[in-house]
């Protein structure tokens, strides 16, 4: 990434340490994604595997099923309010029904 792109991140990362909640050890994040520039979205998305790996439970709200299913450990898929699918989330990764639904694969 060259200067210009870091710099273009900076207000990013503001907005991304502010909707990341932060408090002892445990942390929420609501559509953290949303509406930001692919590089940003990957920039959030690291910034909370950080926090995962510094073992911070976190409840994370987010529409990118992909990305939020690579960093959890466990994850509920919910559709018009309802729970659908719950479980771990390497194995929702490959359910038939998020795969088509949410990663169209």
């Amino acid at each position: 990434m060259n200067g210009a792109e870091r710099t273009g991140l900076t207000p990013a990362r503001s907005c991304a340490a502010a909707s990341l909640n932060v408090a002892d050890s445990r942390s929420h994040a609501r559509r953290p994604s949303l509406g930001l520039a692919p590089k940003v979205v990957d920039a959030v998305f690291d910034a909370i595997a950080r926090l995962h790996a510094q073992g911070r439970t976190m409840l994370l709200v987010e529409q990118n099923a992909y990305l939020s299913l690579e960093v959890a450990d466990r994850a509920y898929v919910l559709e018009t309010g309802r729970v659908v699918l719950e479980g771990r989330a390497a194995e929702l990764l490959d359910h038939p029904h998020v795969r088509r639904a949410y990663l169209g694969r």
